[in-house]
């Protein structure tokens, strides 16, 4: 569906969302966050308490006769505190224990291999913390252009994406409305513009 301008797509947009027949309706500005000042304020008094155990310097990769030292203590460990403590976990404590050492008893390539299978996802997952933590503000300008141009023409119309609601046992349905596509939209017409709309359905 498209509107004459964004302002207009937003508040035909709003009246969708108020119907019990669709679970979402979205226009360009639904692509930026409300509030962004407050938000970002917070995110940077969080960044302020994080970031310095985020950014240490990394240790240096410590010899494969550490790394089987350390296996080699760790399945000890386990193995007491499963005897001593029989409860919950006992189990799963001795099976960790007999798994490191294992390791500590295969050879280097295959402790290198582990090593990077757990600390890989850990190193990812900090840097994509670190990102989060250092966030801006987005706005229409920052946002890629050819996403804009999707959503704004260069006469300044603006479209409206309408997701219907589904009943449990059917397939989901995305509808995009648009005035050139040949399926008439399926959303009741409670405001002048949606009433004799066109939509481009996707099924997922």
């Amino acid at each position: 569906m498209l509107a004459p301008t964004l302002a207009d797509a937003d508040r035909i947009a709003a009246k969708l969302r108020a119907l019990p027949q669709v679970a979402s309706a979205t226009t360009l500005s639904s692509l930026i966050p409300a509030d962004q000042p407050q938000k970002l304020a917070l995110i940077r008094a969080a960044a302020d308490q994080l970031m310095l155990a985020l950014t240490q310097q990394t240790a240096s990769p410590v010899t494969d006769e550490v790394r089987v030292a350390t296996l080699k203590r760790g399945s000890s460990q386990l193995s007491l505190a499963a005897d001593e403590h029989p409860g919950a976990g006992a189990k799963e404590a001795k099976h960790l224990s007999e798994t490191l050492a294992k390791l500590a008893a295969a050879d280097a390539a295959t402790r290198e291999h582990a090593e990077h299978a757990m600390s890989d996802p850990l190193r990812i997952a900090l840097a994509q913390l670190r990102a989060l933590l250092t966030p801006s503000e987005i706005t229409r300008d920052t946002l890629p252009p050819a996403l804009v141009d999707d959503l704004v023409n260069a006469h300044g119309q603006a479209l409206i994406s309408v997701v219907p609601k589904a009943p449990p046992s059917s397939i989901r349905t995305t509808t995009r409305c648009s005035p050139i596509s040949p399926m008439p939209c399926s959303v009741p017409s409670r405001t002048p513009s949606a009433g004799r709309s066109r939509c481009a359905i996707r099924r997922t």
